[in-house]
């Protein structure tokens, strides 16, 4: 991924148990991006420390989770998307998915819009 700017109207946290499973809240909170978001996309160099690996576990309804690949067919990230039930404007949002690797006190994601063009980055804070 490219250098994309902060988002600031996103609020997000985390939870994460022993095992590695993470459910990740996202709310929107900044009324000009209801319905823009479309994908969140995270990416395991990114991440403190970098994770080897993850999957997506679950999704709200109308969205899937993806693995991403690099030109080689390696997995990079995971991502999260959907065509049709962009995230609402203050409705917190959940999605879970399993990390193999630490996971430290942030995860940084990317969001884009319905042609998956990068919106920004977010950063989700982690709690409990």
């Amino acid at each position: 991924p490219t250098r994309s700017p902060i988002i600031t109207g996103i609020s997000s946290t985390f939870q994460v148990d022993d095992n590695g499973h993470v459910e990740l809240m996202v709310h929107v909170v900044d009324e000009t991006l209801d319905g823009k978001v479309y994908d969140i996309e995270i990416y395991f160099n990114e991440q403190t420390p970098p994770w080897d690996d993850a999957q997506p576990v679950a999704a709200p309804p109308g969205w899937i989770g993806q693995t991403i690949t690099d030109a080689s067919g390696k997995p990079i990230g995971i991502r999260f998307v959907t065509d049709h039930a962009p995230l609402p404007y203050c409705q917190e949002v959940y999605f879970a998915f399993q990390v193999k690797g630490p996971i430290g006190e942030w995860i940084k994601f990317h969001l884009t819009d319905v042609n998956h063009h990068d919106l920004g980055t977010a950063v989700s804070s982690r709690v409990g």
